[in-house]
């Protein structure tokens, strides 16, 4: 680590040395301030450095988002990065903190650092804690500066004046120094680099000094670090701050602390936080386990609802203060929970700022008209002014002493021109609840401004709904208000829908309300709508029951599954029970008698399967599976009951047993698979199944079974010695090729970093002669050898010439896997590409070279070479592409995709060329005009659809796409591409152009109801979803309503029926066919791809469906996969021959992808579409003698 070469004593003279570390350890003591988050109120605790902290790396020095090598990169599209929790007392943070100082490694000679978050989300605490560090481990010097302390000085002012002053009072030394002393010692620790600065809350930076309210107090501060020598700094504001200026932080390392995020770390802040009270011994029983017993409570459904505002450790840690003093219960509601953190705010801050009740009550009152003429504003983000203060300087004085409220920028003495916000903007929308009297405030019937559809204002409804001062009269007429409410804005009543499920949500403030049942049950029948035309309101009502009171939702269902007897209503809602339910002991006691008096098999299954769900290890429910196993009735009783067990029993020993027997009833093959599939998820952790499967490694002499157990014990107890070397010594005994190949396959999935399995794989590669085999050895090097010496030498030594071309390229693939920036990767791809004259070998290296090291030189310059000497277009594009990817915003790149759009006369080229500008032409102009014009002049259905998909991923917020979709929208026949549409328009919609679409697109949902998966409906949801009811209704009035809507509008949504009859038909004719008895067809309806590019997955489900094996080797998740399961099918099938037919029944095409790789494809396949191939046989779905067609078709290829 970087260590300044100076001592930590400085000696001018021996007359005044002075020891900086020890006075950095008095005045850090002596500065911090009190953290509510590690002090409680007898200070019990106090600097407590256990607690969680979530935090971000999302900014390098040079400004760029990036990780820090501690941190992981989570690929998204806004380059957001993967959290950390971090335990302020543990070894990652630790390293995190060496890093920070370690300025030799980063290059720098001054360290700079910020910690953004929004309030209470830990900041001061990891400044706190680094500062505490520093002094223990390290020579640097931490000094703490609280923004206050700057209103009439200069940051250098107040170091060599006030802050050196206060050390010469606090330092301890008999010999008193002179002040001239201190100041020449002082002035040589500022220049020798052991200084840090901490500037902690920022934001309150208020000087006198300044008469600009527009400068950064970011910028400000770093301006007078300048004049500190050289001094390091580390800072923390709010994330708005950052934001509203966020060049001021260029050259800063940024880290965001967060939210906790989950019931596990509140659990985890609580106990913690309240550990030094659970600990002592003279505490009464009841205080003994205080985290324990408040996160009990929290996690109860009465009290999950609270969970969501507890998420902040500032109000957490409020909540634990309060309940140390007084553990006993929890506040009901939202609004009682927040009037109790009040008042423990105000007693915390008592600790630096004494606010008597009589004070507290005129500030309440001044919070409370600020917070509600803010909202009504109409934006949460916009900054409340000077103007709202009105004459309330001593008030907000107080505020910004307590912490309510925080400057925004630079406050001076041009009051007028000073802006605010307050700290925490749940406590915002709390005071603002506090000022509104009346429901009819919610629905301003006599203004026309509806205030209850933003986030911010339905909390604010919430806060009032759970008001004690509040008349239940009042809450009613409210709720009664909501679920009648019928927007101007056509017959969708979009808006009418957002206000019931409103009311809803509003249930868990207002528990007594006469109609809860009445709206609970509405919104399950929305949920559970089972027409084609509801699925966005289906989806929006599933995902308010999680939103609504759990208690009434269980009670309810409870009473359902009671009072009514229809099995399939039961059914759906035993999947919500299931959901909600867990551990509720009404739901259970109510299940349980259900059980004992359903009558339906199939329900009493569903019954069980939810009780051992919600009930964990229930033996009714465990027991009534384990019957249904040992007596099946058919197959698929087996797979029910492998898929029920694999939910409700991990762990369980029944289970285990149950499978245990069923392992030694001697079953086939398929069944054996299963079993140990099965015991590998219910067997974690259980010492039964481990016992067993040892036992079966050791006894057995069936090598499948060795096999399969030793797999499924390295599942159940990863790193188990017998595991890895029973599978390892099978491997180099076994006389069957088969065993040993699954073997391979086996290490490379359950092995990750194991060194012995490295090992023998590698000593495999260099004494096996088998192609195939040795090609599994490599993939499976590929998934477990990362970073293994062993396993990039033998891969480095298989690029080489001498070995088979399917070699060469699995081991390039699987180097740079294991050591992704390996020099000899990029050399071998290369002389790859210069010596294939195999146009596929030569598209698949140059993909993986754009994948092996971004920004390679040597990679670019071989890539930039080929575009310009290469003719073939399917090339040229895979080229552009990988050069796009390890060069972004290469021109060249781009331009050659652009021009292969405009000038090439293959449409599958035009598709394809199109989808790979999605992946590298963000934002530019060129590449957004191409795709605009293609969209506007083919014809072809995939080229259209590839052009909206690139233009959502590249256009976000462009103008011109924007106007191009909804101008497109309302006139697509094809139901898929009007879908890429809508989908495309919803992505790079601005807010600020919602209004605009809903204007234009209004006349199509005036006079008829469509179905709500039709592109004009979808956005038209988006939009009304994100907009205010105002904005909205003023876009779909903004044009005179026409007197008729033309009757030329075309339905979006093509007829299916009788396409799904020809293709019923088209089965049961060659079914029936007798020349074909002996043959299996396999049918593959295109219809039912989910993914149209690689539909690998799709096909596979469909074959198993119509009785072929499961794969061996897993899911065959790609093309080629799926080839290998197709050319192994024949060896598995009683069948003469095996025929793949493929029926594309729509108008859209069928992707080039998809056809290419089936003409690899060996064995009879035919593929009926309306679209040509060269290399496929096709059929027409128009022929009308398409099913003889085919018979005679088929029995040719079958007599050759």
């Amino acid at each position: 680590m970087s260590q300044p070469n100076s001592p930590a004593v400085e000696k001018q003279s021996p007359s005044f040395s002075i020891d900086w570390k020890k006075v950095g350890r008095v005045m850090l003591k002596y500065f911090l301030p009190i953290n509510p988050m590690t002090t409680q109120p007898d200070e019990r605790g106090k600097d407590r450095e256990d607690l969680l902290i979530r935090l971000d790396c999302i900014q390098s020095a040079n400004g760029s988002n990036t990780y820090s090598k501690h941190f992981q990169k989570q690929s998204s599209q806004d380059k957001k990065l993967q959290y950390r929790e971090l335990n302020l007392n543990n070894h990652q943070v630790e390293r995190l903190f060496k890093q920070i100082c370690d300025l030799d490694r980063q290059g720098r000679n001054r360290g700079k650092i910020a910690i953004v978050g929004e309030s209470g989300t830990g900041k001061s605490l990891f400044l706190q804690t680094l500062a505490r560090w520093m002094l223990e481990t390290t020579d640097y010097i931490p000094i703490w500066i609280s923004p206050e302390q700057l209103t009439t000085l200069s940051l250098r002012e107040y170091l060599s004046q006030k802050w050196l002053t206060q050390c010469s009072k606090h330092y301890g030394k008999k010999q008193k120094l002179s002040p001239e002393s201190w100041q020449t010692s002082f002035e040589a620790l500022l220049e020798s680099g052991r200084v840090w600065l901490f500037g902690d809350g920022i934001d309150y930076l208020l000087t006198e000094s300044s008469n600009n309210s527009n400068e950064s107090p970011l910028s400000l501060f770093k301006e007078q670090q300048k004049y500190t020598g050289n001094c390091h700094l580390i800072l923390s504001c709010q994330t708005s701050t950052w934001k509203m200026q966020s060049q001021a932080l260029a050259q800063f390392d940024i880290y965001q602390t967060k939210s906790l995020s989950s019931q596990t770390e509140i659990e985890q802040f609580v106990e913690r936080w309240l550990h030094p009270y659970s600990s002592q011994r003279e505490n009464s029983e009841i205080r003994r386990d205080l985290g324990a017993n408040l996160s009990t409570l929290l996690s109860q459904p009465p009290n999950l609802s609270l969970q969501t505002w507890l998420n902040n450790p500032l109000r957490l840690s409020l909540l634990c203060r309060l309940w140390q003093k007084n553990p006993q219960t929890l506040p009901q509601t939202v609004a009682s929970l927040y009037q109790v953190l009040v008042n423990e705010f105000y007693q915390w801050q008592a600790e630096n700022t004494n606010v008597t009740a009589t004070e507290q009550e005129p500030l309440n009152e001044f919070l409370t008209r600020l917070a509600l003429t803010h909202r009504e504003t109409g934006s949460s983000s916009a900054p409340i002014s000077q103007e709202m203060i009105e004459d309330n300087a001593s008030k907000l004085s107080l505020s910004l002493q307590l912490h309510w409220l925080r400057p925004m920028g630079i406050v001076t003495q041009l009051e007028k021109h000073n802006q605010y916000r307050f700290e925490d903007q749940t406590f915002e929308d709390y005071f603002a609840a506090l000022g509104i009297d009346n429901w009819q405030y919610f629905l301003a019937t006599e203004t026309g401004k509806i205030e209850m559809f933003s986030e911010q204002w339905q909390h604010i409804l919430l806060f009032w709904m759970g008001r004690e001062d509040i008349a239940s009269q009042e809450k009613e007429a409210l709720i009664k208000a909501l679920i009648d409410f019928k927007d101007e804005c056509g017959q969708e009543n979009f808006y009418g829908f957002r206000a019931y499920l409103t009311a809803a949500m509003a249930l868990s403030e207002f528990r007594d309300c006469s109609v809860k049942d009445t709206i609970i049950e509405q919104v399950f029948v929305w949920a559970l709508a089972e027409d084609d035309k509801s699925n966005l309101r289906r989806t929006a009502a599933r995902e308010a029951i999680a939103n609504i009171y759990r208690p009434l939702v269980i009670n309810h269902l409870i009473n359902y599954f009671e009072n009514d007897s229809q099995p399939l209503q039961q059914r759906q809602r035993l999947n919500y029970l299931e959901r909600l339910g867990k551990g509720n002991t009404e739901a259970i006691a109510a299940l349980t008698e259900c059980l004992q008096n359903a009558k339906d098999t199939t329900l009493r299954w569903q019954l069980a399967e939810t009780l051992g769900t919600i009930d964990p290890g229930n033996s009714t429910a465990i027991n009534l599976i384990v019957q249904g196993l040992e007596k099946p009735q058919k197959e698929q009783d087996y797979q029910k009951a492998f898929l029920t067990l694999e939910k409700i029993a991990q762990g369980q020993g029944q289970g285990v047993k149950a499978l245990v027997r069923l392992l030694h009833s001697k079953p086939n093959p398929n069944l054996k698979r299963r079993i140990f599939q099965c015991l590998e998820i219910i067997g974690q952790g259980n010492a039964t199944a481990i016992a067993i499967l040892v036992q079966l490694i050791r006894s057995t002499k069936d090598e499948t079974i060795r096999r399969q157990a030793a797999e499924s014990l390295e599942k159940i107890d990863p790193s188990n010695p017998t595991a890895i070397a029973g599978l390892i010594k099978l491997m180099e005994t076994t006389q069957k090729t088969s065993i040993r190949q699954e073997v391979v396959y086996n290490l490379g999935e359950v092995c990750p970093g194991n060194r012995q399995a490295v090992a023998a794989l590698v000593s495999l590669l260099e004494t096996n002669d088998d192609l195939y085999l040795r090609w599994m050895a490599i993939s499976s090097l590929g998934k477990i050898g990362t970073g293994n010496e062993q396993a990039i030498a033998i891969l480095e030594k298989l690029i080489e010439p001498e070995e088979p071309l399917l070699i060469r390229k699995e081991a390039l693939d699987s180097l740079g896997k294991v050591d992704p920036r390996n020099p000899r990767s990029v050399k071998v791809s290369i002389q790859l590409m210069e010596e294939t004259e195999d146009e596929e070998v030569y598209r698949e290296i140059a993909e993986k070279l754009g994948k092996i090291d971004p920004g390679n030189p040597t990679s670019i310059k071989a890539l930039s070479k080929n575009l310009q000497i290469s003719r073939d277009e399917f090339v040229l594009r895979q080229v552009a592409v990988s050069l796009g990817k390890i060069d972004p915003g290469n021109l060249e790149a781009l331009m050659v995709l652009v021009n292969l759009i405009q000038s090439t006369n293959d449409p599958d080229i035009r598709s394809l060329a199109a989808e790979s500008l999605g992946e590298v032409g963000q934002g530019n102009p060129a590449a957004i005009a191409t795709l605009i014009r293609l969209l506007e002049t083919s014809s072809h259905p995939e080229s259209l659809r590839c052009a909206a998909k690139s233009l959502s991923k590249i256009a976000v917020g462009n103008k011109g796409t924007i106007t191009t979709f909804i101008r497109l929208l309302p006139t697509i026949k094809d139901k898929d591409l009007g879908k890429q549409i809508a989908e495309g328009l919803i992505t790079i919609l601005p807010e600020k152009q919602m209004s605009q679409v809903v204007s234009q697109l209004r006349d199509h949902l005036l006079y008829r109801s469509l179905p709500d998966h039709s592109p004009c409906y979808q956005v038209m949801w988006h939009c009304a979803q994100h907009l205010s009811y105002q904005t909205f209704k003023e876009a779909w009035q903004q044009r005179g309503l026409p007197q008729k809507l033309s009757l030329t509008l075309q339905n979006t949504e093509p007829e299916t029926k009788e396409n799904n009859s020809s293709f019923e038909r088209l089965q049961q004719q060659l079914k029936n066919a007798p020349e074909l008895t002996s043959d299996q067809i396999i049918f593959i309806a295109t219809r039912r791809f989910i993914d149209a590019e690689n539909p690998a997955i799709d096909i596979y489900d469909q074959m198993l469906e119509q009785n072929c094996p499961v794969f061996e080797y897993g899911l065959p998740e790609t093309l080629s996969k799926l080839r290998l399961y197709w050319h192994l099918l024949p060896q598995k099938s009683n069948k003469s021959k095996l025929i793949l037919l493929f029926y594309d029944q729509g108008n859209s095409s069928l992707s080039a992808h998809l056809l290419n790789s089936l003409a690899k494809f060996k064995g009879i396949i035919a593929v009926i579409t309306r679209q040509e191939s060269s290399e496929l046989s096709v059929f027409s779905p128009d022929d009308p003698q398409l099913g003889q067609t085919l018979i005679d078709w088929l029995q040719q290829k079958l007599n050759n």
